[in-house]
């Protein structure tokens, strides 16, 4: 007899970077192995501390610069190498999610850019459900500046925008048979900056490429759009949680009339 689909989702505690990445890397392997196809390994996360993680294609030594070494010596900042690709970014103060099915779950489409646009219309319906009136943006990803380095500076394809801000940014790794996308939802401004741990906060660009369409754009915080302090963050999680679980295992509907977050939940 056919085994039943595996549903993990899961609110896990704050971790540091490298046990958030193992751990996101576990769900693509759960994902490979899966025993069912309709399979779904879903958590939402924290960081212990500020922490920077790259694209796996990035080079720490050529991005960061002293301050930013300075201060990972000396435990004041946590540094990750993501298992997926994309640029640079600085977790602070946020939510993160992580989500990894088989090629052969269907509601997820058949390649990376209908995975990802699944994905985000779930992110969309999430915030709507908060009543943010957030926007996904599509653009060709081929056509972007790809001299920058930080993941919340341009625009992307599937991306989630709150008043032409980038509130959600997210990068997935891709297997023989299954996939694992992961993002960051900023929660509050903060004092720190990406920009102050680089090198070279000014991209190069080369006279023979032709000019990027997409342009530089704004960090958005959860927090400039909704009443939120960092005692709610237990509450924002297990809803986070709850929603895409509630979406994917009843059969991928959509949530019923969207309600404004409610701080006592």
């Amino acid at each position: 007899m056919p085994k039943s689909p595996i549903f993990i989702f899961r609110a896990d505690p704050p971790a540091s970077a490298s046990v958030n990445m193992a751990r996101d890397s576990a769900f693509l392997d759960l994902a490979q192995s899966a025993n069912h196809s309709q399979s779904i390994f879903f958590r939402v996360y924290s960081w212990q501390q500020a922490a920077i993680s790259l694209g796996r294609h990035q080079n720490p030594e050529r991005l960061l610069n002293r301050e930013a070494f300075k201060r990972i010596e000396k435990g004041q900042l946590d540094l990750v190498k993501r298992p997926t690709g994309g640029r640079a970014v600085l977790h602070h103060k946020e939510l993160s999610y992580a989500l990894a099915a088989s090629y052969e779950n269907k509601f997820f489409g058949s390649g990376l850019r209908e995975s990802m646009h699944a994905i985000a219309l779930l992110l969309q319906d999430f915030l709507l459900s908060l009543g943010l009136p957030a926007n996904l943006l599509s653009i060709n990803t081929e056509t972007r500046n790809q001299a920058m380095v930080d993941c919340y500076a341009m625009e992307g394809f599937a991306e989630i925008l709150l008043d032409r801000q980038k509130l959600i940014g997210s990068a997935q790794r891709r297997s023989h048979n299954a996939f694992m996308q992961h993002g960051s939802l900023p929660l509050f401004t903060h004092t720190l900056s990406l920009q102050e741990f680089l090198q070279d906060s000014t991209p190069k660009t080369s006279a023979s490429l032709p000019p990027a369409p997409s342009k530089p754009i704004k960090k958005a915080y959860l927090e400039n759009f909704i009443k939120l302090d960092e005692s709610d963050m237990p509450a924002l999680q297990s809803r986070f949680v709850s929603f895409f679980k509630q979406s994917l295992q009843s059969s991928h509907q959509k949530q019923p009339a969207s309600q404004p977050f409610n701080r006592a939940l």
